[in-house]
Order: C-alpha cells, then sequence, then structure tokens
C-alpha cells in the first residue's frame, strides 16, 4: 500500500475527467488497497476485491446517520435535520433489514407489468426528440437527446407534468452536492439543501394529491403497496421519489453519453448493432460494464477488515 498525495489522487482533472482508466489500471497493477489522503478514503480497484466487499456486511451502505451523529455540530445539525429526515430513507443508504423491507416494497411498484407499460410513452418520447434533431438538422447528444429523455419518462412516471422537467433537472443538479460532496465550493451544499426541500415539498404535494385521486403512476403504485401489513410512509414515499429523480435521470442521462461515445471508438461494434438490432439489449449491459454510469460505489466499515494485508479500520470509507 502507498499513500496517494492530494494532488496524486485528485480524481477531477481535465485529463482523468476525459478518461479516467489509465489510472484505474495503475491502481490495479501496483497498488489495488490504496489510501487516499486527498479524500480520506480507500480505493479498491481489482474486481474480486469490489465484488466480495459490496456483499461484505462488514462494509456498511449507511453513510449518512453516522455523519449526521458524530461529525456535526449541534447548530449544523439543526441546520441539516430537513434534509437528513429525507436521505435518510435512500435505500441505497440503508443496509438489512431496513433496506430490504424498503426495496420490497417498491419493487411491488416497479412491476414487469409497470415498466411494459411505460414503453409506447418512452417511443412516442424517443420519436419526438429525434423528429425535433432533425428539424434543426444538427444537436448536442447530452442536451438534445440524454438530458430530456429520461427527464421526462420519470416526471410522468411520477405524475408530474412534462413542462416542468426543467425543474426538475435543476434540483437533480443540485442535489448530487449532497450525495458526492459539496467540500471546496461555497455554497454549493446550501443550495443543495435548499433544492432537496423543494423538491420535497412539490412531492409531498403529489402524494397527497394522488391519495386523493389514485392514477396509473409511480406516486400512486408506491402509496398502494403493501407486504403483509406494512406499507410505506408518506415521507418514505417522497424519499423514494427524490432518489429515483436522482439515480435514474443521471445515470441514463450519462449512460447515453458514454454509450454513444463507445460505440463512435468502435465503429465495427457500431455497424454490427446496426446490422443486429436483436443485439440492444445486451449491448446495454455491455456498455453499462464497459463504461458505466457511475465511477464509485462508497461503503464505510462498520468493523476491522484485512484486504489483501491493508488494515482497514471501523469508520474508513471505502470505494
Amino acid at each position: 500500500m502507498t499513500t496517494g498525495t492530494s494532488e496524486m489522487d485528485d480524481m477531477l482533472t481535465p485529463e482523468r475527467v476525459a478518461d479516467p482508466y489509465p489510472y484505474f489500471a495503475e491502481l490495479r497493477t501496483t497498488d489495488p488497497v490504496h489510501w487516499s489522503d486527498r479524500y480520506r478514503a480507500w480505493f479498491i480497484s481489482r474486481w474480486d476485491d469490489v465484488f466480495t466487499s459490496l456483499r461484505d456486511p462488514r462494509f456498511s451502505s449507511d453513510r449518512v446517520k453516522p455523519v449526521f451523529d458524530t461529525k456535526l455540530t449541534d447548530e449544523q445539525r439543526a441546520e441539516r435535520k430537513p434534509m437528513f429526515d429525507i436521505l435518510q430513507h435512500w435505500m441505497v443508504f440503508n443496509d438489512p433489514p431496513e433496506h430490504t423491507r424498503l426495496r420490497g416494497l417498491v419493487n411491488r411498484a416497479f412491476t414487469p407489468k409497470a415498466i411494459a407499460a411505460l414503453r409506447p410513452r418512452i417511443d412516442e418520447v424517443v420519436t419526438s426528440q429525434l423528429a425535433e434533431i432533425r428539424d434543426r438538422g444538427s444537436a448536442d447528444l447530452i442536451r438534445d437527446f440524454a438530458f430530456p429523455i429520461p427527464a421526462v419518462v420519470i416526471a410522468e412516471m411520477m405524475g408530474v407534468p412534462p413542462e416542468e422537467r426543467d425543474l426538475f433537472k435543476n434540483w437533480s443538479d443540485s442535489i448530487m452536492a449532497l450525495v458526492f460532496g459539496a467540500a471546496g465550493v461555497p455554497g454549493r451544499r446550501e443550495q443543495a439543501q435548499a433544492s432537496m426541500l423543494e423538491l420535497a415539498s412539490y412531492l409531498q404535494e403529489r402524494v397527497a394529491y394522488f391519495r386523493a385521486h389514485p392514477a396509473e403512476n409511480l406516486i400512486s403504485d408506491l402509496i398502494g403497496a403493501q407486504e403483509a401489513d406494512d406499507r410505506l410512509s408518506d415521507e418514505e414515499i417522497v424519499s423514494t421519489c427524490t432518489l429515483v429523480l436522482f439515480g435514474g435521470h443521471e445515470t441514463t442521462t450519462n449512460l447515453f453519453g458514454n454509450g454513444t461515445r463507445a460505440l463512435l471508438h468502435f465503429p465495427d461494434q457500431l455497424q454490427r448493432l446496426i446490422d443486429v438490432p436483436d443485439l440492444f439489449a445486451p449491448a446495454v449491459e455491455e456498455l453499462l460494464r464497459y463504461g458505466g454510469p457511475s465511477q464509485r460505489e462508497v461503503r464505510r466499515a462498520i468493523s476491522d477488515i484485512e484486504l489483501r494485508g491493508v488494515s482497514v479500520r471501523v469508520g474508513d470509507r471505502g470505494g
């Protein structure tokens, strides 16, 4: 193991944003369990170590409550509690059994039938976007295609008018600061919290409306989801919808961009995909693997762990 200096481990240099893979390859070869001073976290870079760690109960998904309980002053806790009340119900920040409970109930809304019912509308949205691009004669892939499609679909899934998708995009962009960190950016965390609370307030109104007027949408399905005598609370429904917005929008947009870039770099594979449309489903899975929308998964050690001879201590973060 080596200890990386702040400069060595900067993942946001223009070169590494454009192509992080040479750095990842270097870590896998020379220091697969690497401590970064800059991020105060372990970089775990080999597939087998990542695969094992993500399934090891000694690595916890809960990296919100420990910060809230132990890293903040009383004044900061009071200020950030409304935000914490939302994030604490995100299933990605929960371990079993609470993660299992939330996932089980949410899955009752994301049935194969419900997903299949979206297909005709998704086809309409894609066709409409392509028609606009054709009429203009040129386009920016992200701005004109990759961003609006998931935004429209997620908005409609929740029963939100599609013309409000730009508002949702602004909220989602701000919320990123809460999930990926806002260190060193003045005012970013405060703006992120304000956006989170605005989004939550909007969704609370939607939940109240659809509780009185059920419709064919995700919020109504979440309201009706039941397992034995258990149901999602209104707070859990709002939190789940914020997670769907953030997780579904950003990752889908990134997949469009990264996937298109990969196919342009390998024109023979692009041509093969054009010639054999039945390959689209496995191609999406491969593009997710090859250039995934997210470059890291964060966990927190809740026990001392030995990994490739390196001691990971309770409270350490890894990703």
